[in-house]
């Protein structure tokens, strides 16, 4: 074949090659690509993601049917099961898309949707990893539509159809808060609608940001969507979310409330010219009244007292539960005077809070926040501490649309008509700020991320203004000399102070922090260095003591330790410490625990981080009240471990990945209060352990399953079996 020829076989391959759609993670468009072409989004750069042929193979055997969608963290295709001939949805994360995160929070999603079997939530059929590493949840198709597009096609719903959809919507919530998971993004887009022989169904699903409030498995993440992470639809947030609280199913309820008086009305309770502005009002103004924001429609007074109860801004004046509010939806459908009565006295208890005595008040009502910049600076504290502003200013557009509705109020008397309402609705997804703001929004988040010194204040200010016991200093700032000032002048109540993640906690700062009756303080992640801690240790009341990954103290750090008279526990995490600076006098009068823990972490080379051990525990043998010690990693010997035999009152003691031998099981045969022994990757034989259970009474004794103790004699599995002998 001569060159001419083969650039004719080419062009023809080329003309012939089927062309292949493409589609842009990002903004969620599809290309169809042909071959040459260059495989990239032309409104954002971004590099294309090749979609299989109809009838292919997409993963098992499931074969591609067509794109359903692409969310916040990945991508939904519709697919068949060829083994059932079953139409499916797969939702996907697409390999660069992810981090080990959203891995984990998929994965989070997976499990917890294969628990929850209800009607009223979309079922999971299947969960897995593909050939590219991507995990993949296989979904029950739903045939329908969101409620989002139920809105934008009717504006606003019949009272009758609103409050099912909405007693539905609750009773699949119900089921997954048993479950111990909040959704955390409740609105339109998440709430699916299908047609059964019964009428209307709906199905809850997108758990993909859920949280489990309690878990019962023990390795589970539980921290995966831990407090002072954000995330939700500006929209439909609590106040409690908007400022990162810690969250309860109270909050769904709340986003159910904004759904429910949306469908009523045609628009949102709350909203503001941008994302930001619209946190600020769940935290601080009251919505109109239903007479006030659709005056042409006449609800029931039973309807506005339900929206009283699921939008009040304290949790504690909501109704408590899903369950609570399917019943009494139930109630107001059936005209249920009981049910009608006790929705009358919960009603009673949060009208004053609102400030709402009628429903023809045509004025918002701000509730505490008299002083707009504290709010503000509440609120941009919160989103601080969570590190998650951007998921409001660049949020998925294709995922969350609502509609604006202008309802054209009545007739020339000024009287509601009595036929339905007509309503306009313009799409707003493209044009209004909330949806479309991530321009105009990036200087604010150099705003938040580096506040004014004068906002970081009165942030402080303000919290101690409330008389808290309990304090957590805003995180991610870098606190100055007026801030420690305000907190000695204003935390005469406090007795317990969280610090995480901040600047500025040299010994200068600290000090303002020593007359106040702090008995408990955290240090996580901060710059302290060692004279910084030496001022801690000079707070007069200070009786618990916890330091995590704080890389700026050196071992000298507890030179001084004996300084803090009253301690009586104290536990470091990920850290350092040397016997030969450790407080020659230790707090022997009350100190209780000594717990070293994390140190496994820094001895994959089997260099311990607790050193020169055996003089800590010289030094410790006169603390009578010693009930715990914890040594994770240390370099103690044996005869570290006789020193620790004159403490009357020792319960517990952690000596993992040290030295300890056989030589020590006489040791421990002397602590007549000791019930909990761990020896996790130590030097002790299965002979000499035998030895110990036959003639202590400790109660529990760990060891690793390897070398060793990798082939248990019958005697150490009975032990294990019986629960006397823990194997990690």
């Amino acid at each position: 074949m001569n060159d001419e020829q083969d650039a004719t076989r080419k062009i023809t391959e080329s003309v012939n090659k089927p062309t292949r759609d493409g589609l842009c993670l990002a903004c969620g468009k599809v290309y169809n690509v042909r071959p040459g072409d260059k495989p990239t989004c032309s409104k954002d750069g971004n590099s294309l993601t090749p979609l299989p042929f109809i009838d292919e193979p997409l993963v098992g055997h499931y074969v591609y049917k067509g794109l359903l969608g692409v969310g916040g963290m990945g991508v939904v295709y519709k697919a068949l099961n060829s083994y059932l001939d079953k139409v499916v949805a797969i939702k996907t994360l697409k390999g660069k898309r992810y981090n080990e995160k959203e891995l984990l929070r998929f994965q989070q999603e997976g499990k917890l949707l294969a628990k929850l079997v209800h009607p009223n939530l979309v079922s999971v059929m299947d969960f897995g990893i593909n050939q590219a590493q991507e995990p993949y949840m296989v979904l029950e198709y739903l045939q329908g539509e969101s409620l989002a597009e139920m809105l934008k096609e009717e504006g606003i719903l019949d009272l009758d159809l609103a409050l099912e959809l909405t007693k539905q919507t609750a009773a699949g919530l119900a089921h997954a808060h048993s479950f111990g998971a909040i959704h955390r993004d409740i609105k339109p887009g998440n709430i699916f609608v299908t047609q059964s022989r019964e009428g209307p169904r709906v199905k809850v699903f997108d758990f993909g940001i859920a949280k489990l409030f309690f878990m019962d498995d023990p390795g589970a993440r539980a921290d995966l969507t831990k407090t002072g992470e954000i995330f939700g639809s500006p929209l439909y947030m609590s106040p409690e979310q908007a400022l990162g609280k810690s969250l309860d199913e109270r909050s769904d309820l709340y986003s159910l409330g904004c759904v429910l008086y949306e469908a009523l009305v045609g628009k949102p309770p709350i909203v503001g010219q941008s994302a930001m502005e619209t946190i600020f009002k769940h935290v601080s103004e009251i919505p109109l009244s239903l007479a006030v924001a659709c005056p042409t429609k006449k609800y029931p007074a039973a309807v506005q007292q339900l929206l009283d109860l699921l939008l009040a801004k304290e949790r504690e004046d909501r109704l408590q539960s899903a369950e609570q509010l399917e019943r009494l939806l139930q109630a107001i459908i059936d005209k249920d005077k009981t049910g009608l009565a006790e929705l009358n006295s919960l009603s009673t208890k949060v009208k004053r809070r609102l400030g709402r005595q009628g429903q023809n008040e045509s004025t918002l009502v701000n509730s505490t926040a008299n002083d707009k910049k504290l709010l503000v600076a509440a609120v941009l504290a919160g989103l601080i501490a969570a590190g998650g502003i951007a998921a409001f200013l660049l949020q998925d557009k294709a995922v969350d649309t609502t509609a604006k509705a202008n309802v054209k109020a009545s007739d020339t008397s000024g009287k509601p008509t009595e036929e339905k309402s007509k309503v306009e609705v313009q799409p707003v997804a493209q044009d209004h700020p909330i949806y479309n703001e991530a321009p105009s929004e990036l200087g604010l988040i150099d705003q938040v991320m580096n506040p004014s010194d004068q906002s970081r204040l009165h942030l402080i200010e303000h919290e101690l203004q409330k008389g808290k016991e309990s304090f957590t200093l805003p995180k991610g700032y870098k606190l100055k000399k007026p801030d420690f000032v305000a907190i000695g002048k204003g935390g005469q109540n406090l007795k317990k102070l969280e610090i995480e993640g901040c600047g500025g906690l040299d010994a200068d700062n600290l000090k303002e922090l020593q007359a106040l009756p702090l008995s408990e303080v955290h240090v996580k992640w901060g710059d302290i260095d060692d004279s910084g801690m030496a001022a801690i240790f000079r707070i007069v009341g200070l009786r618990n003591l916890s330091i995590t990954a704080c890389n700026g103290l050196t071992p000298k750090v507890f030179d001084t330790l004996g300084e803090a008279k009253r301690l009586v526990s104290l536990q470091m995490e990920n850290g350092q410490a040397d016997g030969r600076f450790f407080a020659k006098k230790p707090p022997t009068e009350w100190l209780s625990e000594l717990s070293f823990t994390g140190m496994r972490a820094f001895n994959s080379n089997h260099v311990a981080k607790i050193v020169n051990t055996d003089l800590i525990t010289q030094r410790l043998s006169n603390c009578s009240q010693l009930k715990t010690v914890v040594f994770e990693g240390s370099d103690i010997s044996d005869a570290g471990i006789k020193w620790l035999t004159k403490l009357p009152h020792l319960e517990r003691l952690v000596l993992t990945r040290g030295k300890v031998s056989d030589a020590a099981i006489p040791l421990f045969l002397q602590m007549k209060s000791l019930r909990f022994l761990d020896l996790s990757g130590t030097r002790v034989s299965p002979s000499a352990m035998e030895r110990l259970l036959k003639s202590s009474k400790i109660k529990t004794v760990s060891i690793s399953p390897d070398g060793q103790f990798a082939h248990l004699t019958p005697y150490l599995r009975e032990q294990m079996n019986s629960g006397r002998l823990a194997i990690h």
